[in-house]
């Protein structure tokens, strides 16, 4: 097989699927799965041997869960020039953890959706949470921080932003639950106008959906997920398939050229097509035509925003209550 057929940038590892919140939002299916190093080893091995631009993503499940394997895959990979990137619900980030992250000079991506809309249910669990993530913040790069805030029933979204941008958070990536209602997209277009003015102050990323006419500038086409038990996946939102067209096989069972020509194949058949998760309800398994109106909404909210801003460039000291 060809090298560049062969070539995976991205890793990502789903070193746990155990977690310690129950986000309703969520559409990874709790287990108590831990990935053993063995099978970690063997796709950094396989998709990463290569001097390509390389970069591993911890995800799950929450990857906390199993510090003491992401510590051994960075001692393990310490030689070969990767990237770091750790998902987490920040609710056992301490400053023990932050210290070796950012020794190692992983890049953070966490969950955070407010307190004022708490969608977590428990006051207790917010603070902790909220305590962690504002002493992230405190020793933290900006640019090596990014805080996903999820769009569900009853946000509200404008109040929960100018939270997180108080927490000296400056990266914000706003995303849709699955099960987006139409009365979620009314108040979200009612409140657009206030939020718009944020992005004077906030970087503020709605590009949080898929791509309309293909998908080869998702994530597939330059990675590949790896679940505990060694199953390959095209991209986080297959976690849960077993079987069919989107299960690519087994790393430990399949020998090498059979998972390569399997993904390779996959590209191939993926390539100008929609994405497939374009409207699909990870959770519930079902086609929900909302998520269309959303990424559509969201699509004219960038491209209005940009053309203003374009004409504007001094509205940057906007200031908000």
């Amino acid at each position: 097989m060809d090298n560049e057929k062969m070539i995976t940038n991205t890793l990502i590892l789903a070193v746990t699927l155990k977690c310690n919140l129950n986000c309703k939002y969520c559409y990874v299916q709790k287990k108590e799965e831990n990935m053993p190093f063995s099978v970690a080893k063997k796709g950094i091995d396989t998709f990463l041997n290569h001097e390509e631009n390389k970069t591993i993503i911890f995800f799950g499940g929450e990857p906390l869960l199993n510090f003491n394997l992401i510590r051994e895959i960075v001692e393990y990979t310490k030689n070969k020039k990767i990237n770091y990137v750790l998902f987490t619900n920040a609710l056992l980030l301490n400053k023990k953890y932050i210290t070796y992250f950012k020794k190692n000079n992983f890049f953070i991506s966490f969950s955070y959706d407010g307190s004022i809309s708490s969608k977590r249910g428990n006051n207790k669990l917010l603070k902790k949470i909220k305590k962690n993530i504002t002493n992230l913040a405190k020793v933290y790069a900006p640019e090596k921080l990014n805080c996903l805030y999820t769009y569900i029933e009853g946000s509200k979204i404008y109040d929960d932003l100018i939270e997180i941008h108080n927490l000296n958070l400056k990266k914000i990536s706003i995303t849709p639950t699955e099960n987006i209602s139409k009365q979620m997209i009314k108040q979200l277009l009612k409140d657009m106008p206030r939020i718009l003015k944020l992005k004077e102050k906030m970087n503020l990323n709605f590009k949080s959906y898929p791509p309309k006419k293909n998908v080869t500038n998702c994530d597939f086409f330059s990675g590949i997920l790896v679940t505990p038990r060694g199953d390959l996946k095209p991209c986080t939102h297959f976690i849960n398939t077993r079987e069919g067209k989107f299960y690519l096989g087994n790393l430990i069972k399949e020998d090498k050229n059979s998972l390569l020509n399997k993904i390779h194949s996959l590209r191939n058949n993926l390539k100008k097509k929609p994405c497939v998760f374009y409207d699909f309800d990870g959770r519930t398994n079902k086609i929900n035509r909302n998520l269309i109106i959303y990424y559509q909404i969201m699509r004219k909210i960038e491209r209005g925003y940009e053309a203003q801003h374009s004409s504007s460039p001094n509205n940057s000291t906007q200031k908000f209550k």
